[in-house]
């Protein structure tokens, strides 16, 4: 028997969780409207797909990962230089964005999540579903479609190349997410 299709109330319960996520890889709000908004097309377009033997919520997150990682290769890397170079141009120029949006991108920028941004794709979807969605490693590895020894080793060494490019910065607690500053400056013994 096929799935009955979602309904407004089966979005609205995965909304926020998703769009927490997509605006923790991204720091725009606008990207992570769009991001947000494309997985739930794909997902209800896909519907058919979801055999239930993962939670709803992660298969979320696994298209929502997709999506971002081929925005991110169509974008390419001086496309997204200049993305960059544009949305810090925005952010600067108050008269273009809504007050709360301009804190929003200038205190995400300030924070650890702008460092994670810059970290390859794997070990940045698998530390922002550890630290920002707090996902079992089990999960990480069902959304990111590998074994589980595979997702603690991206966010292993996601947090070894934090630990190495925050060392050289000078960072307060207060800039910093707790759980994810915690694992940074913790270092495996």
């Amino acid at each position: 028997m096929p799935n009955p299709p979602p309904d407004d109330q089966w979005v609205q319960q995965y909304y926020a969780r998703v769009h927490h996520a997509a605006w923790l890889l991204t720091g725009d709000a606008w990207a992570a409207d769009d991001l947000t908004q494309e997985t739930f097309v794909r997902a209800i377009s896909r519907w058919q797909q979801f055999d239930g033997r993962a939670q709803a919520s992660t298969w979320l997150y696994s298209i929502m990962l997709n999506v971002h990682r081929g925005r991110s290769r169509a974008l390419g890397r001086a496309a997204q230089r200049l993305q960059r170079w544009l949305q810090r141009r925005a952010v600067e120029d108050q008269d273009l964005a809504d007050p709360s949006v301009l804190l929003a991108a200038k205190t995400w920028k300030q924070s650890v999540w702008a460092e994670v941004s810059r970290l390859p794709a794997p070990q940045q979807h698998a530390v922002t579903l550890r630290f920002g969605e707090g996902l079992s490693f089990e999960q990480i590895a069902q959304v990111q479609r590998c074994a589980v020894g595979t997702a603690q080793t991206r966010v292993h060494y996601g947090l070894k190349k934090l630990r190495l490019r925050l060392a050289a910065k000078d960072w307060s607690e207060a800039d910093l997410d707790m759980p994810l500053l915690r694992a940074i400056e913790t270092p495996p013994t």
